[in-house]
C-alpha cells in the first residue's frame, strides 16, 4: 500500500512553519518572481537556502513554483532563479512554460508540470514524460476515473489537488481580472472579481425601466474538499495530494494540513471511519471556506456548487489582540501588550510567529489588572513562544452578534 505525499502551501515563513508542524511531507512555495500567487507575501530568491533547510530538518521536500508565462525580456532572470534553486538543492521546480523546462534541464534540477498545463489525458501526460518531467499536476477538471486511467498510462509521479479554492475558468485561464483591473491571472496577479456578488439586469432602452432577474455569486465556486471520499483518491495510486492556499492564513494551513494528515494516517492504519471523517469535516468548517464541493472528481459541478457568500462561511474569525514583549525565565508565562481587541480570560488564543507557526491555547491572565488597550498583562503561554509573537482571539459569529446588539 502506497501512502502518498501530503503537500502544503507556504506563502510566507509563518505558513511554512505551520505546515511543517502540522505534518506536511512537502512544501510548495513561490519566490517574488514567476509564480501564480504574486499577491501572496512569498519568499525572496535569497530565502531559498533557509526554506530548503527548514524542510530538510522536518523531513519534508521543497518545491519552488515558477508557473507563470515567461516573456522574452525575462529569460535571463528566469534562468538565474532556476540556477539559484538548483544550488539550494530544491527538490523540484513546478512549471509549465517550455523555457523554464529547458532551463531546468540545463541546470539538472527535476521539474514538475504545473496544473497550468491542464493535463487531463494520457497522451498529454506521455508527452511531458518524454520531455523529462518527473511529475505532473493533473488539471482540476479531471474526474476520478480520469485520474486512475492517467495513473495507469505513465511511470511519472502524479499529483492532484484535494482541497482549496477553485477557479471559474479552466485551470485559471481567465481574463476577468485583466479586463476589469489590468491585473493578469496568468501572471499570478488575479484580484478575483469573480468572488463578488453580481446581478443580471434588463433595461428597457426607451423607458429606461429595469428588471432585476436575480443576484448571486454566480462566478465563485465553492472550495474543493475531497475529505468525504479521500479513500478513493488514496486508492487511485497518485503520489502527491496537494492543498491550495498560499494566500490564506497560517491557522488555515495548520488546520487543513493537520486534518488531512490525520485522515491519511488513519486510512493507512485501516481506521478511517465515517465518524472520524465527520469529526474532521467539522474541523475544516472552523477555518476559512466558501462552502465545500467535490469538484470534478465525482461529477461535473452544477448550479449548487457556487458559493453563497463573497468571503468566509466559517463561523469563526480571528481578531488581533496584541504582541508578546517579554518572557519569564522558565518560559511558562509572558508579557502581553494589549494593542487592539479586548478579550475575556478563558477565550481561545492564537499565537502566530515565523519561528513557531501557529499555537492555540485557552487564554489565562496571571496578573490582576483590568483588560484595556495599552495595558501589559502577564499571561500563560504555550511552549516556544517568542518576543514579538502576535496574539489573536478567536471570535464566533454569536459573539459578534451579542457585541453588536
Amino acid at each position: 500500500m502506497k501512502v502518498p505525499e501530503l503537500m502544503a502551501p507556504a506563502g510566507n515563513k509563518t505558513m511554512l512553519k505551520a505546515a511543517l508542524n502540522a505534518g506536511a511531507d512537502g512544501i510548495y512555495f513561490g519566490s517574488s518572481l514567476f509564480n501564480m500567487r504574486a499577491r501572496a507575501k512569498n519568499f525572496q530568491p535569497d530565502d531559498l537556502d533557509s526554506v530548503v533547510s527548514a524542510c530538510i530538518s522536518a523531513g519534508a521536500k521543497s518545491y519552488l513554483v515558477m508557473n507563470t508565462i515567461v516573456y522574452e525580456h525575462e529569460l535571463e532572470e528566469m534562468r538565474n532563479l532556476v540556477n539559484l534553486a538548483s544550488r539550494a538543492q530544491v527538490d523540484s521546480i513546478i512549471c509549465w512554460d517550455l523555457s523554464v523546462i529547458e532551463a531546468c534541464k540545463e541546470a539538472g534540477i527535476p521539474f514538475c508540470i504545473s496544473t497550468q498545463a491542464s493535463i487531463s489525458n494520457s497522451m498529454s501526460a506521455k508527452r511531458y514524460e518524454a520531455l523529462g518531467a518527473s511529475r505532473i499536476v493533473l488539471a482540476r477538471e479531471c474526474s476520478l476515473d480520469d485520474v486512475k486511467k492517467i495513473r495507469q498510462s505513465t511511470n511519472m509521479e502524479i499529483e492532484v489537488f484535494i482541497h482549496g479554492a477553485m477557479c471559474i475558468a479552466v485551470s485559471g485561464r481567465c481574463f476577468m481580472s485583466q479586463e476589469m483591473f489590468n491585473t493578469s491571472a496568468n501572471r499570478g496577479d488575479c484580484i478575483q472579481p469573480c468572488r463578488r456578488n453580481y446581478q443580471v439586469t434588463l433595461t428597457d432602452t426607451e423607458t429606461k425601466k429595469q428588471m432585476v432577474l436575480g443576484e448571486d455569486h454566480v462566478l465563485s465556486p465553492k472550495d474543493l474538499c475531497a475529505l468525504p471520499f479521500i479513500e478513493q483518491i488514496l486508492n487511485s495510486g497518485v503520489d502527491s495530494l496537494k492543498i491550495e492556499g498560499r494566500k490564506r492564513s497560517p491557522e488555515y494551513v495548520s488546520t487543513v494540513v493537520s486534518v488531512y494528515r490525520l485522515a491519511i494516517d488513519l486510512w493507512a492504519e485501516g481506521k478511517l471511519t465515517d465518524i472520524r471523517k465527520n469529526e474532521l469535516m467539522d474541523r475544516l468548517k472552523m477555518v476559512y471556506n466558501r462552502g465545500f464541493s467535490d469538484g470534478f472528481f465525482l461529477d461535473i459541478p452544477g448550479e449548487t456548487e457556487f458559493s453563497e457568500v463573497s468571503g468566509n462561511l466559517s463561523p469563526y474569525r480571528k481578531e488581533y489582540v496584541g504582541k508578546i514583549i517579554g518572557l519569564s525565565d522558565d518560559g511558562m508565562s509572558a508579557k502581553l501588550k494589549v494593542e487592539s481587541s479586548l478579550f475575556t480570560p478563558g477565550e481561545p488564543f492564537l499565537f502566530i510567529s515565523e519561528e513557531t507557526g501557529v499555537s492555540e491555547i485557552i487564554s489565562q491572565v496571571l496578573s490582576h489588572h483590568p483588560i484595556e488597550k495599552g495595558i501589559i498583562l502577564d499571561i500563560a503561554v504555550p511552549d516556544n513562544v517568542h518576543i514579538k509573537d502576535q496574539v489573536f482571539r478567536i471570535v464566533s459569529s454569536d459573539q459578534e452578534k451579542s457585541a453588536r446588539y
